[in-house]
């Protein structure tokens, strides 16, 4: 059955119904309700970064880059270690419990 307000009023639901499953952190990156940073808004933070990249290096540069203390403490949790591409990030931070 479709929307009174037809296929635009159906969509506008949909959108909202994204947005109350999301959040905008402080530092402009969308988190999702299960806390997880978004990959791509993660990456911004880490722009120019010289990968391979040790935590510090990514903390460091997303601190420089206005990462916000979600971004931050996310990758102050990371296992210390040498990260060899922006994936390896990712999949490191999609690991944290």
């Amino acid at each position: 059955m479709q929307s009174v307000l037809g296929p635009l009023g159906a969509a506008a639901a949909r959108v909202r119904a994204w947005n109350a499953h999301c959040s905008l952190s402080k530092s402009g990156g969308l988190t999702v309700a299960s806390g997880k940073l978004n990959p791509i808004k993660l990456q911004k933070h880490l722009k120019g970064v010289g990968y391979p990249a040790r935590k510090e290096d990514l903390v460091r540069r997303a601190e420089e880059n206005g990462g916000g203390e979600d971004v931050l403490s996310t990758l102050r949790r990371l296992p210390d270690q040498e990260y060899s591409t922006p994936a390896a990030v990712n999949a490191a931070v999609s690991a944290l419990s």
